[in-house]
């Protein structure tokens, strides 16, 4: 009787050790969120009064962020690590409003296009 409670109690103490084991090991289906640029203070490492309501987002392969203000009618465009780009004159492109619209016109989104020309039908 006492090695068969022996080897009961030692086959617990390995699956309590084990599943320990098993459920202290790092996630690796998680990420953190880390705020590069906002309109508001405190709430990212970075501050932009033109960036309301941010939507679409086009980006090159090697260059920079080119993000929708849609409260604003603006395009602002940050580099890799959300600061205004090019930092000693950041671009800023203000959107102009459609037929009959009224002001601030309000983008939604824009494209990456790598080509030399590209051609739209007439309205």
């Amino acid at each position: 009787m006492r090695p068969r409670f022996c080897f009961l109690l030692s086959f617990a103490m390995f699956i309590f050790f084990a599943s320990s084991v098993l459920t202290a090991q790092p996630r690796t289906d998680v990420y953190l969120q880390h705020n590069l640029t906002s309109d508001l203070h405190a709430h990212a490492q970075h501050t932009d009064p033109n960036l309301v309501n941010a939507w679409g987002v086009s980006f090159a392969p090697t260059g920079p962020f080119w993000i929708s203000d849609n409260h604003t009618g603006l395009v602002t465009v940050y580099n890799g690590k959300g600061q205004p780009f090019p930092i000693d004159n950041p671009l800023v492109v203000t959107i102009p409003l459609p037929a009959n619209g009224a002001p601030p016109s309000a983008p939604t989104g824009q494209v990456f296009h790598a080509g030399f020309s590209c051609r739209f039908p007439p309205a």
